[in-house]
Protein backbone atom coordinates (compact mmCIF):
# COMPACT_ATOMS: atom_id res chain seq x y z
CA UNK A 1 0.00 0.00 0.00
CA UNK A 2 3.05 2.32 0.11
CA UNK A 3 2.58 3.39 -3.52
CA UNK A 4 -0.76 5.08 -2.62
CA UNK A 5 0.51 6.96 0.47
CA UNK A 6 1.87 9.90 -1.56
CA UNK A 7 -0.52 12.91 -1.78
CA UNK A 8 -0.66 15.48 -4.59
CA UNK A 9 0.01 18.19 -2.01
CA UNK A 10 3.45 16.76 -1.50
CA UNK A 11 4.43 17.23 -5.14
CA UNK A 12 6.02 20.46 -6.35
CA UNK A 13 3.55 22.98 -7.83
CA UNK A 14 5.66 23.36 -10.95
CA UNK A 15 4.42 20.04 -12.13
CA UNK A 16 0.89 21.51 -12.58
CA UNK A 17 1.74 24.80 -14.25
CA UNK A 18 -0.10 25.40 -17.56
CA UNK A 19 -2.18 22.24 -16.91
CA UNK A 20 -5.86 22.16 -17.92
CA UNK A 21 -8.46 20.07 -16.17
CA UNK A 22 -10.94 18.48 -18.62
CA UNK A 23 -14.15 16.77 -17.52
CA UNK A 24 -15.76 14.61 -20.24
CA UNK A 25 -19.23 13.12 -20.42
CA UNK A 26 -18.74 9.52 -19.43
CA UNK A 27 -22.30 8.58 -20.41
CA UNK A 28 -21.74 9.64 -24.03
CA UNK A 29 -18.59 7.56 -24.18
CA UNK A 30 -20.45 4.54 -22.85
CA UNK A 31 -23.29 5.06 -25.35
CA UNK A 32 -20.84 5.37 -28.23
CA UNK A 33 -18.99 2.28 -27.13
CA UNK A 34 -22.28 0.35 -26.86
CA UNK A 35 -23.29 1.51 -30.34
CA UNK A 36 -19.98 0.31 -31.78
CA UNK A 37 -20.38 -3.08 -30.13
CA UNK A 38 -23.99 -3.37 -31.34
CA UNK A 39 -22.98 -2.51 -34.90
CA UNK A 40 -20.19 -5.08 -34.81
CA UNK A 41 -22.55 -7.73 -33.40
CA UNK A 42 -25.16 -6.99 -36.07
CA UNK A 43 -22.57 -7.32 -38.79
CA UNK A 44 -21.44 -10.61 -37.26
CA UNK A 45 -25.03 -11.86 -37.02
CA UNK A 46 -25.78 -10.87 -40.60
CA UNK A 47 -22.63 -12.63 -41.75
CA UNK A 48 -23.62 -15.76 -39.81
CA UNK A 49 -27.14 -15.72 -41.24
CA UNK A 50 -25.77 -15.25 -44.74
CA UNK A 51 -23.44 -18.24 -44.24
CA UNK A 52 -26.34 -20.29 -42.84
CA UNK A 53 -28.51 -19.44 -45.86
CA UNK A 54 -25.75 -20.57 -48.20
CA UNK A 55 -25.29 -23.82 -46.26
CA UNK A 56 -29.03 -24.56 -46.33
CA UNK A 57 -29.21 -23.85 -50.03
CA UNK A 58 -26.31 -26.20 -50.72
CA UNK A 59 -27.92 -28.85 -48.55
CA UNK A 60 -31.22 -28.51 -50.43
CA UNK A 61 -29.44 -28.94 -53.76
CA UNK A 62 -27.66 -32.03 -52.48
CA UNK A 63 -30.96 -33.45 -51.22
CA UNK A 64 -32.55 -32.92 -54.61
CA UNK A 65 -29.79 -34.91 -56.29
CA UNK A 66 -29.69 -37.70 -53.71
CA UNK A 67 -32.20 -40.64 -53.77
CA UNK A 68 -35.43 -40.17 -51.87
CA UNK A 69 -35.85 -41.54 -48.38
CA UNK A 70 -38.40 -44.03 -49.62
CA UNK A 71 -35.84 -45.64 -51.87
CA UNK A 72 -33.37 -45.95 -49.02
CA UNK A 73 -35.99 -47.90 -47.08
CA UNK A 74 -36.62 -50.25 -50.00
CA UNK A 75 -36.12 -53.98 -49.59
CA UNK A 76 -32.42 -54.84 -49.95
CA UNK A 77 -31.67 -56.74 -53.10
CA UNK A 78 -29.04 -58.90 -51.48
CA UNK A 79 -31.16 -60.23 -48.68
CA UNK A 80 -29.96 -63.64 -47.48
CA UNK A 81 -31.89 -66.84 -47.99
CA UNK A 82 -33.72 -68.24 -44.94
CA UNK A 83 -31.22 -71.10 -44.50
CA UNK A 84 -27.99 -69.24 -45.31
CA UNK A 85 -25.20 -69.71 -42.79
CA UNK A 86 -26.14 -73.29 -41.84
CA UNK A 87 -23.41 -75.59 -40.56
CA UNK A 88 -22.93 -78.52 -42.92
CA UNK A 89 -22.55 -80.93 -40.02
CA UNK A 90 -26.17 -80.37 -38.96
CA UNK A 91 -27.39 -82.03 -42.18
CA UNK A 92 -27.43 -85.83 -42.11
CA UNK A 93 -26.88 -85.76 -45.88
CA UNK A 94 -23.42 -84.29 -45.24
CA UNK A 95 -22.22 -87.52 -43.59
CA UNK A 96 -19.58 -89.22 -45.67
CA UNK A 97 -21.08 -91.65 -48.17
CA UNK A 98 -24.73 -90.99 -47.22
CA UNK A 99 -25.76 -89.33 -50.49
CA UNK A 100 -23.97 -91.93 -52.60
CA UNK A 101 -25.61 -94.72 -50.62
CA UNK A 102 -29.03 -93.13 -51.07
CA UNK A 103 -28.51 -92.77 -54.84
CA UNK A 104 -27.39 -96.40 -55.15
CA UNK A 105 -30.35 -97.74 -53.15
CA UNK A 106 -32.94 -95.66 -55.01
CA UNK A 107 -31.41 -96.44 -58.39
CA UNK A 108 -31.56 -100.18 -57.77
CA UNK A 109 -35.18 -100.01 -56.64
CA UNK A 110 -36.58 -97.42 -59.08
CA UNK A 111 -34.47 -97.56 -62.24
CA UNK A 112 -34.67 -100.49 -64.64
CA UNK A 113 -34.45 -101.21 -68.35
CA UNK A 114 -38.13 -100.38 -68.87
CA UNK A 115 -37.68 -96.73 -67.93
CA UNK A 116 -34.29 -96.23 -69.47
CA UNK A 117 -30.77 -95.65 -68.32
CA UNK A 118 -29.78 -93.49 -65.35
CA UNK A 119 -28.26 -90.24 -66.63
CA UNK A 120 -27.59 -88.50 -63.33
CA UNK A 121 -28.65 -87.96 -59.73
CA UNK A 122 -28.72 -84.87 -57.52
CA UNK A 123 -29.72 -83.86 -54.00
CA UNK A 124 -31.76 -80.68 -54.45
CA UNK A 125 -34.40 -78.57 -52.72
CA UNK A 126 -37.95 -78.88 -53.99
CA UNK A 127 -40.22 -75.85 -53.49
CA UNK A 128 -43.86 -76.78 -53.11
CA UNK A 129 -46.88 -74.87 -54.36
CA UNK A 130 -47.11 -73.30 -50.89
CA UNK A 131 -43.44 -72.26 -50.93
CA UNK A 132 -42.26 -74.95 -48.51
CA UNK A 133 -38.73 -76.28 -49.04
CA UNK A 134 -38.18 -80.04 -49.05
CA UNK A 135 -35.00 -82.10 -49.34
CA UNK A 136 -35.30 -84.37 -52.39
CA UNK A 137 -33.19 -86.80 -54.41
CA UNK A 138 -33.72 -86.25 -58.14
CA UNK A 139 -32.95 -89.14 -60.50
CA UNK A 140 -32.85 -88.43 -64.23
CA UNK A 141 -33.21 -91.31 -66.70
CA UNK A 142 -33.53 -91.35 -70.46
CA UNK A 143 -37.34 -91.58 -70.15
CA UNK A 144 -38.35 -90.33 -66.69
CA UNK A 145 -37.66 -87.88 -63.95
CA UNK A 146 -37.93 -89.46 -60.50
CA UNK A 147 -38.32 -87.31 -57.37
CA UNK A 148 -37.51 -89.20 -54.16
CA UNK A 149 -38.08 -88.40 -50.49
CA UNK A 150 -35.25 -90.14 -48.67
CA UNK A 151 -34.78 -90.44 -44.91
CA UNK A 152 -31.11 -89.70 -44.24
CA UNK A 153 -31.54 -90.65 -40.58
CA UNK A 154 -33.03 -94.11 -41.05
CA UNK A 155 -31.33 -94.43 -44.45
CA UNK A 156 -34.39 -95.56 -46.34
CA UNK A 157 -36.65 -94.33 -49.13
CA UNK A 158 -39.99 -92.92 -47.95
CA UNK A 159 -41.75 -91.90 -51.14
CA UNK A 160 -41.20 -91.28 -54.86
CA UNK A 161 -42.89 -89.61 -57.81
CA UNK A 162 -42.33 -90.38 -61.49
CA UNK A 163 -42.71 -87.82 -64.29
CA UNK A 164 -42.33 -89.09 -67.88
CA UNK A 165 -40.15 -86.73 -69.89
CA UNK A 166 -42.43 -86.88 -72.92
CA UNK A 167 -45.31 -85.17 -71.08
CA UNK A 168 -43.23 -82.15 -70.00
CA UNK A 169 -44.21 -79.23 -72.25
CA UNK A 170 -42.44 -76.28 -70.59
CA UNK A 171 -39.23 -75.77 -68.64
CA UNK A 172 -38.40 -72.44 -67.00
CA UNK A 173 -34.92 -71.54 -65.77
CA UNK A 174 -34.37 -68.28 -63.88
CA UNK A 175 -34.48 -66.37 -60.62
CA UNK A 176 -36.99 -67.34 -57.95
CA UNK A 177 -39.18 -64.28 -57.35
CA UNK A 178 -42.29 -63.31 -55.39
CA UNK A 179 -45.17 -61.08 -56.53
CA UNK A 180 -44.68 -57.33 -56.23
CA UNK A 181 -47.12 -57.10 -53.30
CA UNK A 182 -45.48 -59.90 -51.31
CA UNK A 183 -43.90 -59.22 -47.92
CA UNK A 184 -41.75 -62.37 -48.10
CA UNK A 185 -37.99 -61.62 -48.21
CA UNK A 186 -36.42 -62.24 -51.63
CA UNK A 187 -34.55 -65.48 -52.16
CA UNK A 188 -31.75 -64.30 -54.47
CA UNK A 189 -31.45 -67.78 -55.94
CA UNK A 190 -32.05 -69.49 -59.26
CA UNK A 191 -34.22 -72.49 -59.90
CA UNK A 192 -35.79 -74.79 -62.49
CA UNK A 193 -39.49 -75.44 -63.02
CA UNK A 194 -40.77 -78.28 -65.23
CA UNK A 195 -44.45 -78.09 -66.23
CA UNK A 196 -46.84 -80.55 -67.88
CA UNK A 197 -50.13 -78.63 -67.63
CA UNK A 198 -50.22 -77.47 -71.28
CA UNK A 199 -50.64 -73.89 -70.12
CA UNK A 200 -53.84 -74.61 -68.18
CA UNK A 201 -54.34 -73.01 -64.73
CA UNK A 202 -54.80 -75.13 -61.62
CA UNK A 203 -58.32 -75.99 -60.57
CA UNK A 204 -59.62 -74.52 -57.33
CA UNK A 205 -59.31 -77.68 -55.19
CA UNK A 206 -55.73 -78.39 -56.26
CA UNK A 207 -54.56 -74.82 -55.80
CA UNK A 208 -55.93 -74.41 -52.28
CA UNK A 209 -55.12 -77.87 -50.98
CA UNK A 210 -51.78 -77.69 -49.16
CA UNK A 211 -51.46 -81.49 -49.25
CA UNK A 212 -52.28 -81.95 -52.92
CA UNK A 213 -49.85 -84.15 -54.87
CA UNK A 214 -51.48 -83.52 -58.25
CA UNK A 215 -49.78 -80.22 -59.05
CA UNK A 216 -48.70 -80.48 -62.72
CA UNK A 217 -45.26 -79.00 -62.20
CA UNK A 218 -42.31 -79.16 -59.85
CA UNK A 219 -39.81 -76.48 -58.85
CA UNK A 220 -36.30 -77.14 -57.58
CA UNK A 221 -33.34 -75.06 -56.47
CA UNK A 222 -29.90 -75.86 -55.08
CA UNK A 223 -29.48 -77.69 -51.78
CA UNK A 224 -28.28 -75.63 -48.76
CA UNK A 225 -25.09 -77.72 -48.62
CA UNK A 226 -23.97 -76.04 -51.84
CA UNK A 227 -23.17 -72.86 -49.88
CA UNK A 228 -21.50 -74.50 -46.91
CA UNK A 229 -17.75 -73.99 -46.65
CA UNK A 230 -17.17 -77.61 -45.70
CA UNK A 231 -18.61 -78.91 -48.99
CA UNK A 232 -16.00 -80.08 -51.47
CA UNK A 233 -15.99 -79.15 -55.16
CA UNK A 234 -17.00 -82.67 -56.17
CA UNK A 235 -19.90 -82.71 -53.70
CA UNK A 236 -21.17 -79.32 -54.90
CA UNK A 237 -21.94 -80.86 -58.29
CA UNK A 238 -24.57 -83.03 -56.57
CA UNK A 239 -26.18 -80.03 -54.87
CA UNK A 240 -26.16 -77.53 -57.76
CA UNK A 241 -29.40 -76.92 -59.69
CA UNK A 242 -27.45 -75.56 -62.68
CA UNK A 243 -25.75 -78.92 -63.19
CA UNK A 244 -29.12 -80.63 -63.05
CA UNK A 245 -30.61 -78.18 -65.56
CA UNK A 246 -27.86 -78.78 -68.12
CA UNK A 247 -28.39 -82.56 -68.11
CA UNK A 248 -32.18 -82.21 -67.89
CA UNK A 249 -32.37 -80.13 -71.07
CA UNK A 250 -30.18 -82.60 -72.97
CA UNK A 251 -32.46 -85.48 -72.00
CA UNK A 252 -35.56 -83.53 -72.99
CA UNK A 253 -34.16 -82.69 -76.41
CA UNK A 254 -33.75 -86.39 -77.16
CA UNK A 255 -37.19 -87.42 -75.93
CA UNK A 256 -39.21 -84.49 -77.31
CA UNK A 257 -37.57 -84.28 -80.73
CA UNK A 258 -40.93 -84.52 -82.54
CA UNK A 259 -42.73 -82.11 -80.19
CA UNK A 260 -40.03 -79.80 -78.82
CA UNK A 261 -40.32 -78.70 -75.21
CA UNK A 262 -40.67 -74.97 -74.64
CA UNK A 263 -37.48 -73.84 -72.85
CA UNK A 264 -37.83 -70.41 -71.25
CA UNK A 265 -35.31 -68.22 -69.44
CA UNK A 266 -37.25 -65.91 -67.17
CA UNK A 267 -38.07 -65.41 -63.45
CA UNK A 268 -39.97 -68.23 -61.74
CA UNK A 269 -42.95 -66.81 -59.85
CA UNK A 270 -43.66 -68.21 -56.38
CA UNK A 271 -47.19 -67.12 -55.48
CA UNK A 272 -46.61 -66.36 -51.82
CA UNK A 273 -47.82 -63.00 -50.50
CA UNK A 274 -47.70 -63.29 -46.70
CA UNK A 275 -46.01 -66.65 -46.18
CA UNK A 276 -45.76 -66.74 -42.39
CA UNK A 277 -46.04 -70.53 -42.18
CA UNK A 278 -43.66 -71.15 -45.09
CA UNK A 279 -41.16 -68.63 -43.69
CA UNK A 280 -41.10 -70.47 -40.33
CA UNK A 281 -40.93 -73.82 -42.12
CA UNK A 282 -37.99 -72.75 -44.29
CA UNK A 283 -36.17 -70.81 -41.56
CA UNK A 284 -36.21 -73.86 -39.30
CA UNK A 285 -35.32 -76.16 -42.24
CA UNK A 286 -38.22 -78.45 -41.36
CA UNK A 287 -38.11 -80.01 -44.81
CA UNK A 288 -34.56 -81.32 -44.23
CA UNK A 289 -33.21 -84.15 -42.11
CA UNK A 290 -31.08 -82.34 -39.54
CA UNK A 291 -29.73 -82.41 -36.02
CA UNK A 292 -31.88 -80.08 -33.92
CA UNK A 293 -30.36 -79.89 -30.47
CA UNK A 294 -31.20 -83.08 -28.61
CA UNK A 295 -33.57 -84.19 -31.35
CA UNK A 296 -33.08 -85.19 -34.97
CA UNK A 297 -35.80 -85.20 -37.61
Amino acid sequence: MAMYDTSLDDEPQDYFNNATLRISDVRKQKNALSADKSSTANQSDNSSLFSLDIALADEAKAGAKSPSSSSSNARPKDAVMPWSGDDASTFFASREGFVKRAIDECSKELVNDKIGKLLGAWLLTEISLWDNEKERLVLLTTDELIIVKYDFIALKMLDSKRVPLNIIDTVINGDLVYPSGSIVPPRNATGVRAMWNNGQPLDFLTKWNAFSSDVPWFTVTSHPLLRCKETTTEEKKLYCVDNFYAEFVKALELVTALTPCNIQHKPILLENYIGLTSLIHNKCSLGFFKIRGKFSF
